[in-house]
């Protein structure tokens, strides 16, 4: 990090690993970020898919000059629609965004915003839903992996994906070959 550094970016739960970093881990980016004057761009896609209850703060809530970006896709499990949004508080970039997406898009699919703004109506029985799921396809992992003993892992705190770890003496894309 230094005065020229311009934007920091992370997603924040990660993917692939499933990690999800505390509030306090967040506020030491921003802490960073602050000290050199820079932005931090966080997608924040698999926000609130969690593997308990809780809130998930987003970089906006703790920083001014944070750019969160997500979508309908994984949260609310409707990637067919293809809508995403962008938030900050930073005025000068929403403005270079929206121009930007001006430029870029003619416009949405009526249908597609239709669908995304139900979902919004009913985001906490969707996302209830969802956590439910990931949460059960997460227990059947768990017990898949503690019966291999060659697999280890990080169990993830969010998200829908997991990073598992092998210990044969065999490179990843000829592993990959064979499972094919």
């Amino acid at each position: 990090m230094s005065d020229k550094t311009k934007l920091i970016v992370l997603n924040n739960p990660d993917n692939p690993t499933g990690a999800l970093m505390s509030q306090a881990g967040l506020q030491t980016i921003v802490d960073i970020a602050k000290s050199v004057d820079t932005y931090v761009l966080c997608d924040e896609v698999y926000r609130h898919l969690t593997q308990e209850d809780g809130y998930s703060p987003s970089i906006i809530d703790l920083y001014d000059k944070g750019i969160s970006t997500s979508s309908f896709s994984k949260v609310f499990s409707l990637a067919g629609i293809r809508l995403g949004w962008l938030a900050t508080h930073d005025q000068a970039v929403m403005k270079a965004c929206l121009s930007y997406r001006d430029y870029e898009t003619i416009s949405c699919g009526q249908l597609d915003e239709m669908v995304g703004t139900l979902a919004l109506k009913y985001q906490a029985v969707l996302l209830e839903r969802n956590r439910g799921i990931v949460r059960e396809n997460l227990k059947v992992l768990e017990e898949w992996v503690h019966q291999q003993p060659h697999i280890t892992w990080l169990k993830p705190k969010a998200g829908t994906t997991a990073l598992l770890y092998y210990d044969f003496d065999l490179p990843s894309t000829i592993f990959c070959d064979r499972l094919l």
